[in-house]
């Protein structure tokens, strides 16, 4: 784990080398181990296999999907599903759609403070900004976070406590960019120079992608000297509607 990006949950490769019926707590554990420690953690093998046939998966794979997300597994893979399969497009949506229902039953106050629980003291300074700007997304009620600092120890860790609403990195760094497509809740805003009208582009690219209308509440703004402020839009504020629910989050 200390020499490792991130984990692999292959389970076709777990049932091989232990007992078939120790596969589901192998996965529960190094899903924990991964989110304590801050590294993506992947679950895959066999998540949705009969929809290589089939229009629609059984009960069964649902459930384990389900299950994969409340353990706290950054990412779902598919593979023969969507390399074979009859319908790959919709694999991939059904999928999606089994994690986005799965996510309104975390209860992400619980979630961050159990990896705050079990990680080493005293915290860095990116594990302090990571660990508050998950608190402060909760008790704000914020619809996004806006990061303009992408370094990428603190985007790690912002990642690391499980933001219960997206987070936008803007960055000018591509290599930072391609990096966050395994971390959780991570969305890159590429810009090609940091001098411009950050807030606004990020915003923008959020809008783009689905994950922020103004009208649902507060954006918290991560500056780059590591302020914290919050940004009221036109709408928000008591009597808005509540945000909507965490879209494509793993």
């Amino acid at each position: 784990m200390k020499y490792t990006d991130g984990e692999m949950g292959a389970r076709g490769h777990q049932g091989m080398e232990i007992p078939s019926e120790k596969v589901p707590l192998a996965q529960k554990w190094m899903i924990t181990k991964c989110n304590i420690a801050g590294k993506f953690c992947v679950t895959a093998t066999q998540m949705l296999e009969s929809m290589c046939g089939n229009p629609l998966p059984t009960r069964a794979e649902m459930t384990d999907v389900s299950n994969s997300v409340l353990d706290g597994t950054d990412c779902t893979m598919l593979s023969g599903e969507t390399a074979n399969g009859i319908d790959p497009a919709n694999a991939c949506a059904t999928m999606a759609a089994i994690a986005a229902n799965a996510e309104l039953a975390c209860s992400y106050r619980s979630v961050t403070s159990f990896i705050r629980d079990f990680t080493a003291k005293p915290f860095s300074s990116a594990e302090a900004v990571g660990m508050n700007i998950a608190y402060a997304a909760i008790d704000t009620k914020a619809a996004l976070v806006v990061s303009l600092v992408d370094d990428t120890a603190i985007v790690n860790a912002i990642a690391k406590y499980k933001p219960s609403v997206p987070v936008v990195i803007v960055t000018t760094s591509s290599e930072l960019a391609r990096s966050t497509n395994g971390l959780f809740g991570i969305f890159p805003c590429l810009v090609s120079d940091n001098s411009g009208v950050l807030v606004s582009a990020a915003l923008g690219a959020a809008r783009k992608l689905g994950l922020f209308r103004a009208a649902e509440g507060a954006v918290i703004l991560l500056d780059k000297d590591l302020s914290m402020h919050i940004r009221n839009n036109s709408g928000g504020g008591a009597g808005s509607a509540p945000p909507s629910p965490f879209r494509g989050n793993r």
